[in-house]
């Protein structure tokens, strides 16, 4: 396998072609693969490196959440690896943080997952991974991108995703599902 875009795999030979991949040759990718890959729909995704204004958002989100947190909610960030499963669709994706709210059942899918874009891989997370997290009913999925910095918000309901908030250069994007959990777009993006 060639992996020639951080979004695209392509077959040597087979120009335009979206194959598909067992997990085995995804797990062998992954060791040899100089950039993090995804497992999604039997393809695999390059993802890019990640940034240093990327992983300061990231750190930020994560340090909100440790405050706010303590035993109602655990989470797990990039680079770790998410395996989501049902039924026969298997998914292994590396979201930047998923949150899992602690209730009376643990919840094999994250309860909300942020993922911080890069101008390489903004289909990725608004198209390919939108739709993912919706048939995985994610309740909420927020898309934070630092280059327009803005920040959109996706919740669940019976119909599907809604944007339910958004948010440019400032304001406050507040969590449906976890209403104590509340994001400054001027914290979140300030520079160092």
């Amino acid at each position: 396998m060639k992996i020639v875009d951080p979004l695209i795999t392509i077959e040597e030979g087979k120009m335009g072609a979206m194959s598909r991949y067992s997990l085995e040759e995804f797990y062998q990718n992954s060791e040899s693969s100089p950039n993090p890959l995804e497992y999604i729909h039997e393809q695999i995704f390059s993802l890019p490196t990640s940034q240093k204004e990327h992983q300061l958002i990231l750190e930020r989100l994560r340090k909100k959440l440790l405050i706010l947190g303590g035993m109602s909610y655990s989470f797990c960030s990039y680079p770790n690896d998410l395996l989501l499963i049902k039924q026969d669709d298997i998914a292994i994706i590396k979201p930047d943080l998923a949150v899992f709210k602690f209730l009376n059942e643990r919840r094999q899918v994250p309860d909300v997952i942020f993922e911080i874009i890069s101008p390489t891989n903004q289909a990725h997370d608004l198209v390919l991974k939108l739709d993912l997290y919706m048939s995985f009913k994610v309740s909420e999925y927020w898309v934070i991108n630092p280059l327009l910095k803005a920040v959109l918000l996706f919740s669940l309901d019976e119909h599907g995703y809604n944007q339910s908030d958004i948010a440019k250069n400032e304001g406050v994007v507040q969590s449906k599902l976890i209403p104590e959990f509340k994001v400054d777009l001027a914290i979140l993006f300030k520079e160092q």
